[in-house]
């Protein structure tokens, strides 16, 4: 029972890449926003900014390891990609019900990040019982 990389997780991987470039975007356009109509305080306003780049440096990061894994087969990328998005989704967590103005887009744009989280994790366990079932049926 050979086993290869899973299509499925490859195209999570893909679509978080996109997702995470564009929602980089979106919140740098929309703090930009806020600090101008809103009253932020400029110290909330730097330590947000700097939350989202970290977030986005994470989301990289793990999508990284994660391709890695899959491509690979090996299972060490996979769960070092589980682990990194522990605090990848602390960041998420954090701009979904703690920032100082949570806006519906982003709103929206978190709850599209969990999903993509949530089918990464599916995927990815999955991946690690193939992989390690085809690593025992192997001759």
């Amino acid at each position: 029972m050979p086993s290869s990389p899973f299509v499925s997780l490859e195209l999570v991987f893909k679509l978080s890449k996109l997702f995470v470039f564009l929602w980089f975007i979106v919140e740098i356009l929309l703090f930009i926003w806020k600090a101008n109509v809103l009253p932020y305080s400029s110290s909330d306003l730097a330590t947000e900014i700097v939350l989202v780049a970290i977030t986005a440096l994470l989301e990289l990061f793990r999508l990284s390891l994660g391709r890695r894994g899959n491509l690979t087969q090996e299972r060490r990328f996979l769960v070092a990609s589980l682990l990194v998005a522990l605090p990848s989704i602390l960041g998420f967590v954090y701009l979904f019900l703690w920032q100082s103005y949570v806006l519906r887009i982003e709103f929206g744009l978190c709850i599209v990040a969990f999903i993509l989280h949530g089918l990464a994790l599916v995927l990815i366990i999955t991946a690690l019982v193939v992989f390690t079932q085809g690593r025992y049926y192997k001759r």
